[in-house]
């Protein structure tokens, strides 16, 4: 466990991370918990970050207030505005949810993006860019197998 006023890190950390402002370490296994943000290169559990949690790759549930970023994020990710990254697994829920590459799996939010889908979008404006036209956008809900 490593607890921090204002912040918490590692090289790696196994177990629970709290910081102030931020928790961060090039390795997260378990809970990392930051203020304003926590992020690795690496992380598999809970991150949480009261303004944005990021890492290369999540690997389980991932909250940002503003939003969560990485390259690859599989699980659960909620973003109060964006979850966005390249590679997108699971479910995720933004008003903004952006899959610069490939969405496997849901996406909730007011405008989801996908590259390539295999799944389903749920909002507004649902755009998958390798579905045929005229099903490319369409509103509530979009789906590719």
């Amino acid at each position: 466990m490593v607890i921090g006023g204002l912040g918490a890190g590692a090289k790696e950390i196994t177990g629970i991370a709290i910081g102030g402002l931020g928790a961060g370490a090039e390795r997260i296994t378990g809970v990392a918990i930051g203020g304003f943000g926590a992020g690795a290169d690496e992380i598999q559990g809970l991150v949480i970050g009261g303004i944005g949690a990021g890492a290369d790759k999540i690997r389980g549930v991932a909250i940002g207030g503003i939003g969560v970023q990485g390259k690859y994020l599989s699980g659960l990710q909620i973003g109060g505005l964006i979850v966005k990254g390249d590679m997108l697994t699971g479910v995720e829920i933004a008003p903004y949810c952006h899959a610069k590459e490939d969405m496997i799996g849901i996406s909730i939010g007011l405008l989801n993006i996908a590259e390539h889908l295999k799944g389903f979008q749920i909002g507004v404006i649902n755009i998958a860019k390798n579905n045929p036209a005229p099903f490319k956008v369409l509103p509530l809900i979009n789906y590719h197998k």
